[in-house]
């Protein structure tokens, strides 16, 4: 089975194949943020990372993690350009920040803080755990988690 992962944040997009589970190679692009380029652009990288990564091979799978695509239209529209590029291949495309949050705590209760070219908090315990963003201010941004047992 050929899979691709994405990771595609607002200052690179990384391509990832694995075949039958195991790492093969990467591909990097610049950033791919459907709120500041528009679904239209960010695909266009998207698939050029993904076309490059597969070196003419056929995916079966590809899960992109995007910036932007937290919200429902953004991502059902990367979605849809994508699988319009790859057809015949299972495309699933979810927010960016679920994907770091995935990475850094695969199992278990835990907090992500991404401090990128956009800022976001994100826990794994919403229950009794609060993340709260700040505004902006100035040239930083202030970020407070607290955790509640």
């Amino acid at each position: 089975m050929i899979c691709v992962g994405v990771d595609a944040g607002g200052t690179s997009t990384v391509a990832a194949l694995s075949r039958d589970g195991e790492y093969v190679r990467e591909s990097q692009r610049p950033g791919a943020n459907a709120t500041t380029l528009g679904a239209d652009d960010a695909a266009d990288i998207i698939i050029s990372a993904v076309r490059d990564v597969l070196g003419g091979e056929g995916p079966d799978a590809i899960y992109v993690g995007a910036a932007g695509a937290g919200r429902a239209r953004v991502a059902e529209e990367l979605r849809e350009l994508i699988g319009i590029a790859f057809r015949g291949a299972n495309v699933v495309v979810g927010d960016d920040a679920a994907i770091a949050l995935r990475a850094a705590v695969p199992h278990g209760d835990g907090a992500v803080l991404i401090a990128g070219t956009g800022a976001r908090t994100g826990t794994r315990r919403p229950i009794s755990s609060r993340a709260r963003s700040m505004p902006r201010t100035g040239s930083g941004i202030s970020t407070r988690c607290t955790t509640r047992r």
